[in-house]
């Protein structure tokens, strides 16, 4: 990760950290090692990734902060796990999953612990069939029973639910809407300065702020174009009418909207699109 951070480009890092240099690397030694045996190397690993999360964003993140960032892109997260997190179910994924396989006829040390934990927070994994009077072909099954992505999904959507449920009501709509398909998109696309796909480090680190609910100014301080006050989550760039930035995105939105109804095959006139655009806005 050290290395990583040489590229002075929170794009490509981010990318790398999800993808490669994060906990994919930790995943194989997570499914074959006791969790009670590796706890304090996966905290140290979790310090570890908090800071090059720091190097992306600019600044560390709070707890709060990090915790969102464990889920999943699809469920509003960054998709940068917690590894003391992951440990549990992935241990018993590994267990559960080639259980058909394995001589022994009881378990490796540790898995009935790391069931036990996760029933207990919530998570319905069922115990494994006895081999002693089965045959091993039935227990087959049992890979997509104890699916790690099963494990993994049950696990944090219960903990998602927690934590929108103690969350603030600017949290709860936040996670709603980056929960929503196409919304993590950008996150996962690949830099391409000939696709116009590129951000310049301040630039991305200060989307990715906005887009994860984090401040992005110190404290509040009136806008440069219309002197009202500016919240510390940038939200008023969004609505500020004196900004270019408003025709610009108003503009984009039209030409949206006509090449949609033209590839439709609907015949459309693009001043009768922007007629039907700024009658909307003022409704």
């Amino acid at each position: 990760m050290s290395k990583v951070k040489k590229l002075d480009n929170p794009q490509e890092e981010l990318l790398l950290l999800r993808s490669c240099t994060g906990a994919p690397k930790l995943i194989y030694w997570l499914r074959t090692v006791c969790p009670l045996w590796i706890f304090e190397e996966c905290i140290l690993f979790d310090q570890i990734t908090n800071d090059a999360l720091a190097h992306i964003f600019g600044s560390p993140l709070s707890t709060t902060e990090r915790y969102l960032a464990h889920f999943p892109l699809s469920m509003g997260g960054l998709g940068n796990p917690i590894a003391s997190y992951m440990a549990p179910y992935c241990f018993v994924s590994s267990i559960g999953s080639s259980w058909a396989l394995q001589p022994s006829s009881f378990p490796r040390f540790g898995f009935s612990d790391c069931v036990a934990f996760l029933n207990s927070s919530g998570s319905s994994v069922p115990p494994l069939p006895s081999k002693l009077d089965s045959d091993v072909t039935p227990l087959l099954f049992l890979n997509k029973v104890y699916s790690q992505n099963s494990l993994a999904s049950d696990w944090n959507k219960l903990r998602l639910q927690e934590f929108i449920l103690n969350s603030p009501v600017r949290t709860k709509v936040l996670v709603s809407g980056l929960a929503c398909k196409a919304a993590n998109y950008w996150l996962t696309t690949y830099p391409n300065r000939f696709k116009m796909t590129t951000f310049s480090p301040a630039v991305f680190r200060m989307l990715l702020k906005y887009h994860m609910g984090i401040p992005v100014l110190s404290e509040p301080m009136p806008c440069p174009d219309c002197r009202k006050i500016m919240d510390i989550f940038g939200d008023h760039a969004m609505t500020c009418k004196f900004t270019k930035d408003s025709i610009h995105k108003h503009d984009s939105v039209v030409d949206i909207l006509f090449n949609k109804l033209r590839a439709a095959g609907i015949s459309a006139n693009l001043l009768c699109v922007k007629d039907i655009c700024n009658a909307t806005a003022k409704n």
